[in-house]
């Protein structure tokens, strides 16, 4: 916790007639919080702050019953926006209890909820990786015979590997594969799968040419042999 000065400590101390005393010291507060990104960009982040004293044990920090945060006039109704998330808060009416090993201390418990934006996600991300994949579905009213459907599909296959390389590398780092990383690899499978069909309707294709060919062969041998043996008796000399 920074306190702000400019000439002097920019703070305030005001004495109501109900016996209530208000300090407003202006201060910058750097917070670090545990995020976990598995389910990234779908992820939902909440920091809690605790305003505590610990070495008054009898002191109590409680937030009041209305209107306990005040926010400058660009702010929305207990919510502002981030780049890319939507910032609320929210107080607990009740002391926070927390235990340091030799006693509980109450604490004016403030909770941070970070909610991502996920429509760029969806317009940059889900939306083309989904029209791949139908588009390698596409592929299958294609004639096989047509060289540009393995043109589609490789070059399918390549765009959904680099969005993935893309996306790993931009992307917050967690234990687990996130929540984004799963979808681009279901549909680069399904893309590939679509490519494997493509290579056995070849093969197919391609044993089915060798066998009718070796068929066609086949008969035309057997048809052949009885010319040759009634040519071999017709040669053959006749004794009466």
């Amino acid at each position: 916790m920074k306190v702000l000065t400019l000439f002097e400590e920019i703070s305030s101390l005001r004495l109501y007639q109900n016996s209530t005393i208000t300090l407003s010291i202006g201060a910058t507060i750097i917070i670090k919080c545990d995020m976990d990104f598995i389910l990234f960009p779908l992820d939902v982040q909440k920091c809690p702050i605790d305003f505590n004293k610990y070495s008054l044990k009898e002191m109590t920090f409680q937030w009041k019953q209305e209107n306990p945060l005040s926010f400058p006039k660009d702010f929305g109704e207990g919510f502002f926006r981030l780049p890319k998330y939507i910032v609320t808060f929210r107080t607990r009416a009740e002391p926070y209890i927390i235990n340091y090993g030799d006693a509980d201390h109450h604490s004016a418990r403030l909770e941070i909820k970070l909610t991502r934006e996920v429509k760029s996600y969806l317009l940059e991300n889900y939306l083309p990786s989904t029209l791949f994949v139908c588009i390698s579905w596409g592929s299958f009213v294609v004639a096989p015979e047509w060289p540009g459907r393995m043109v589609l599909l490789v070059t399918v296959l390549l765009s959904l590997v680099t969005m993935f390389d893309t996306i790993r590398n931009n992307s917050p780092e967690a234990l687990e594969l996130k929540s984004i990383e799963v979808w681009l690899i279901s549909c680069t499978l399904f893309v590939f799968l679509s490519l494997m069909e493509y290579f056995i309707i070849l093969f197919g294709m391609r044993y089915d040419k060798h066998w009718r060919q070796g068929k066609k062969k086949l008969q035309e041998t057997k048809i052949s042999s009885p010319r040759l043996a009634s040519s071999h008796l017709s040669d053959m000399p006749v004794s009466y």
